[in-house]
């Protein structure tokens, strides 16, 4: 089986225009646990799409990884895989990121709120929902963030001469 970046970066979009599709209508659901998937599973693509990309064009590796951390909509995609995966709110930015840039203003994830939109007409009603996300204070909209990440990473394709096509 062969991992390919661009497979990733397709499973990354592909992810978003879930989110997106939440973000407008759940049908007539007023709130479930898909926007929640929705994100955890957007956030895992787009952070793990730099191993895929540093495997790949290894001379871009440290670029990949500079941008990962100075990046802020890409290290908060960071901070949030890494707490999902190892099931639990990051106590601390990574260290050495945070002495290095002189601090940390994105480091412990505090919660995900949900919030729910309901549409009353005649018939149907129409549903959506969106998430906020905390971190020590400030509040993040999923979706927005989601689209910052990808703009971020077509940015570093562009920068670098990848093609996202192969």
């Amino acid at each position: 089986m062969r991992f390919e970046a661009r497979s990733k970066l397709s499973q990354m979009k592909r992810s978003l225009a879930r989110l997106e599709r939440i973000y407008c209508d759940t049908g007539s659901v007023i709130a479930t646990s898909d926007a929640r998937d929705a994100i955890e599973d957007f956030v895992n693509h787009a952070h793990h799409f730099k191993d895929y990309l540093k495997r790949e064009h290894p001379r871009s590796a440290e670029r990949i990884e500079k941008l990962v951390t100075s990046d802020r909509s890409l290290a908060l995609i960071a901070d949030l895989s890494n707490s999902f995966k190892h099931a639990h709110d990051i106590a601390k930015r990574r260290k050495k990121h945070a002495e290095e840039s002189g601090g940390s203003d994105i480091g412990d994830l505090l919660r995900i709120n949900s919030h729910a939109t309901v549409e009353l007409g005649p018939g149907l009603s129409k549903c959506s929902q969106r998430l906020e996300i905390s971190f020590r204070g400030a509040r993040f909209d999923a979706l927005e963030l989601a689209h910052a990440a990808v703009a971020s990473w077509d940015l570093l394709l562009e920068e670098e001469g990848i093609s996202p096509h192969g």
